[in-house]
C-alpha cells in the first residue's frame, strides 16, 4: 500500500522484488494521474515498459498522452 494514496491502493495493484523502488517511481505526480485517469495495465522487466490498456498494448498516441 502506498500511504499517501489509499484510494489508488484500493483501485490497483503494486507488485515487484524491490518495493523501495517501486515506491520511489510512483511519485506524487505519477499517483495523481493514475487516480484521475482510466485504468493502464504496467509491466517492467527493470529496462523496459509494457503498457496495456482494455486488454492491448497502448497506442502510439496512447503513450504520449500518458507523457504528457
Amino acid at each position: 500500500m502506498i500511504e499517501d494514496h489509499p484510494n489508488l491502493s484500493k483501485r490497483f495493484f503494486l507488485l515487484g522484488e524491490h518495493i523501495e523502488k517501486i515506491k520511489l517511481f510512483f511519485t506524487d505526480e505519477l499517483m495523481l494521474f493514475f487516480e484521475s485517469n482510466p485504468y493502464y495495465h504496467i509491466e517492467s522487466n527493470g529496462n523496459e515498459l509494457l503498457l496495456m490498456r482494455k486488454e492491448r498494448v497502448a497506442s502510439v498516441k496512447e503513450v504520449k498522452a500518458l507523457l504528457d
